[in-house]
This record gives structure tokens, C-alpha cells and sequence, in this order.
């Protein structure tokens, strides 16, 4: 492989990388309680995607 097409795959590999948490991010909310009009809404969610956060039974984030 020529050093262009190394630099071209890595460059979109690390551009699918860094947009891979906004993509999670973006989807399904799983907390009634959190709404997409709080400022925390993205980065509640990114966790949640990312297992950090589970919430409550009741599909609450709590408090």
C-alpha cells in the first residue's frame, strides 16, 4: 500500500470512530425522565450507550 491510501484509511477509520459516540448518542432514549431539551440529554445518553449508566427499573434516570 502506497502512503496515501494508508493515510486515507486511517483518516476515515478515525472519522467513523469520533462520530460512533454521537451516532449512539443520537438514538433511543431510555429514560422517561430525561428529555431531549435538558442540557445533559447527549451525554446521559452517550453513557447509557456506552454502559457507564443503567437507571432505574422503572425507566427513570433518577435524580
Amino acid at each position: 500500500m502506497n502512503m496515501k491510501r494508508i493515510l486515507a484509511v486511517l483518516l476515515a477509520l478515525l472519522t467513523a470512530l469520533s462520530l460512533n459516540g454521537t451516532a449512539l448518542a443520537a438514538g433511543s432514549n431510555p429514560f422517561r425522565d430525561v428529555s431531549a431539551t435538558d442540557y445533559f440529554y447527549e451525554q446521559v445518553l452517550e453513557m447509557s450507550a456506552d454502559g457507564v449508566v443503567k437507571g432505574y427499573g422503572d425507566g427513570s434516570f433518577g435524580p
